[in-house]
């Protein structure tokens, strides 16, 4: 029984290890596909690059300001794109629990920017390079 238990979590190991590098692909293509669409401009102005980093450093400071919960389903969400039945299997939890705390979490990310909410949506979309999104 015990050696069970163990083949089932080394599975969930190899699983998450393989969609882990799935999403890095993904990941990778899409920037690739990007980058190719480019075209070259010049580099941003200091002002740019500024405003830019102190906004980076605005959204930081306000995740680090939440509970590690709401942390969590926000970067699995935001950052990794994943969907909610995902992130419920990878914090074994029911995925309308998932939906649940993504949503209080979307409301508390927002009070704590002083926004009315967050926008919508599962993806990142940064600017694009040379638009003040490469730093």
């Amino acid at each position: 029984a015990a050696s069970d238990v163990y083949k089932r979590q080394l599975y969930g190991i190899a699983r998450n290890v393989i969609r882990n590098s799935q999403r890095a692909d993904r990941r990778r293509l899409r920037l690739r596909a990007k980058a190719q669409g480019v075209r070259a401009t010049s580099e941003p102005d200091p002002e740019t690059i500024v405003v830019r980093r102190s906004e980076d450093d605005e959204v930081l400071h306000a995740l680090d300001a939440l509970r590690p919960m709401d942390r969590e389903v926000l970067r699995l969400s935001i950052w990794e794109e994943l969907t909610n039945a995902e992130i419920a299997g990878v914090l074994n939890l029911d995925p309308h629990a998932v939906t649940m705390r993504l949503t209080r979490a979307r409301k508390r990310m927002a009070r704590q920017l002083g926004i009315d909410e967050l926008p919508t949506g599962n993806r990142i979309d940064p600017q694009p390079i040379g638009q003040g999104g490469e730093q």
